[in-house]
């Protein structure tokens, strides 16, 4: 079985009346733009379907990305899910909105590629290995997960080259885990009663 390509379509606001939805995928990057989310999608799959030729394209797996504050965009997949996915959505973006402990500890961590913070709304039965399929070597994703009725944890997944100093951080070896292993099993490995305010990092390679 083929590997799927991930799609995300960003809602991004602008005021110079350019596109306010754009789309990026992984592992192979396909571009689009629109003016509306629906308008996005059918310029991607025309995109995909293009860059693939005669080739199959490979399952589409999609994701929508809000803007939470400044720099900082939350990924929702569309799956079964979605409205587990939701509530780890909303519980962060009521904290980045709000003056909280959140904004000032995300301004110092580290960011995706593109130079923004990103936030992969996870479940405690999604595997490690479907966020790396999210992410290049470049790249550094935070998931949230919730853990109550009231909050969140928060981790770090970075590729080799996505966080300018290493030092510090874990590999999958270390804290016993795989690709295979779910985020449940993740939180408890890198998450357990830190005191530190720094987010736990989790090299991917």
């Amino acid at each position: 079985m083929s590997e799927p390509l991930h799609v995300i379509y960003r809602h991004e606001p602008t005021s110079d009346g350019e596109p306010t939805w754009h789309s990026y995928s992984y592992p192979t990057a396909v571009y689009a733009s629109g003016y509306a989310l629906e308008d996005l999608r059918e310029a991607f799959r025309e995109a995909v379907a293009f860059h693939y030729g005669e080739t199959p394209v490979p399952q589409l797996v999609e994701h929508l990305e809000h803007q939470a504050a400044p720099g900082v965009f939350l990924r929702v997949a569309v799956d079964r899910q979605t409205l587990d996915r939701d509530y780890v959505e909303s519980t962060m973006r009521a904290a980045l909105t709000r003056e909280s402990v959140h904004r000032p500890r995300f301004a110092a961590e580290q960011v995706s590629a593109s130079g923004d913070i990103v936030v992969v709304c996870a479940v405690a039965s999604d595997r490690l290995g479907w966020v790396f399929e999210q992410m290049g070597e470049h790249d550094a994703l935070h998931i949230a997960m919730a853990v109550s009725d009231f909050g969140v944890n928060i981790a770090t997944v970075a590729g080799p080259s996505g966080i300018p100093d290493p030092t510090g951080s874990l590999t999958l070896n270390e804290v016993g885990l795989s690709s295979e292993s779910t985020i449940g099993e993740f939180m408890v490995a890198v998450t357990p009663d830190r005191e530190s305010s720094r987010l736990p990092v989790l090299i991917t390679l």
